[in-house]
């Protein structure tokens, strides 16, 4: 039985002032308390940053196939002039049209480099002293080829996946021409 001041079980106890006292049961567990720069009772308060302040770029909207403007150009890069083509085709993302061509001129400049090189080493292959120097300067010409323009393919690749656009000498110029004429209106 509570301890009444009045002695009588029918009325609730009360402090002096009248007011009904709202104090919880004590409690074995600690009770969370808010930062001193968050105001108590009611949800957290965010405030907007200030202007000016440097945060991640603005989202783009999504693009004609439904992708983030950075995932098209990343995969634009990804099977070479069969994605670019598509995805330029596509596309009417500006971005993502840059992209696009940059990887069919480059993937078509590698290709026209290979042909050149399999041109002159089938002339050079009747001439008896130079195909044996031919031979071997293919061979390395072929490996820094190969090497650099898998390493150009992989840079490409994560600098469109950074949302950033990234020219190359004479082809990014090409491209940015190419994406922003004829945009398929």
């Amino acid at each position: 039985m509570e301890n009444n001041p009045n002695n009588n079980p029918d009325q609730p106890s009360r402090p002096s002032d009248g007011q009904p006292q709202n104090t919880p049961p004590p409690s074995s567990q600690p009770q969370y308390t808010p930062p001193p720069s968050q105001p108590t009772g009611g949800p957290p308060q965010y405030s907007p940053p200030p202007s000016g302040a440097s945060g991640p770029p603005a989202q783009r909207p999504n693009t004609t196939t439904g992708l983030e403007p950075n995932v098209a150009g990343g995969l634009s890069y990804i099977m070479g002039i069969i994605s670019g083509v598509l995805f330029f085709l596509i596309e009417k993302d500006r971005f993502v049209r840059f992209h696009a061509a940059q990887s069919v001129l480059t993937c078509g400049t590698f290709i026209a480099l290979f042909i050149v090189m399999s041109v002159v080493g089938f002339i050079f292959s009747r001439i008896p002293v130079i195909d044996t120097i031919w031979a071997i300067l293919s061979i390395l010409l072929g490996i820094a080829l190969y090497l650099g323009g898998f390493l150009l393919w992989i840079f490409l690749i994560v600098q469109a996946f950074q949302g950033k656009t990234f020219k190359l000498p004479f082809i990014g110029n090409y491209a940015e021409q190419i994406s922003s004429s004829n945009m398929g209106q």
